[in-house]
Formats: C-alpha cells, sequence, structure tokens
C-alpha cells in the first residue's frame, strides 16, 4: 500500500518515475475518491487495474445530480 503526497499529475508522475514498470503493471486495485487526476492516473499508469470508488462520493454526485434535475 503507497500513499502519495499530493493530487497533482506531476506528484503521480514523480512517483511512478521511481518504480519499476513490471512493478506498477502487478498493481492490482486503485482506490479513489472520484477526482479527476486520478483516473488520469489509473488510465495512464495502472490500465491493468480495477478502479475501486468509495459509496460516500458516488453517492454524494448522484445526490448532486438529481439536485441539479429537481432545481431545472
Amino acid at each position: 500500500v503507497d500513499i502519495i503526497d499530493g493530487r497533482t499529475k506531476k506528484a503521480w508522475s514523480s512517483y511512478t518515475q521511481i518504480i519499476d514498470k513490471k512493478e506498477l503493471a502487478k498493481v492490482k486495485y486503485i482506490s479513489i475518491d472520484m477526482y479527476e487526476t486520478y483516473r488520469f492516473v489509473r488510465n495512464q499508469y495502472f490500465p491493468g487495474s480495477v478502479l475501486l470508488c468509495d459509496s460516500f462520493h458516488v453517492i454524494k454526485n448522484i445526490n448532486k445530480v438529481l439536485d441539479d434535475i429537481r432545481i431545472k
């Protein structure tokens, strides 16, 4: 388990530069909070992994979409 300090593409790029590509390919799961950069990171550096989103942020986004529809 690794925790990266920062949410930027630059922070992730720096992190992935120091790890062997074979090790990156072994990553099975990526857990995110639905921040756009994390989806980019998964696609760029860990394409074979499964993306996991926490239920709090999934429900939060569903409620936001429903509220936007209701308000319209």
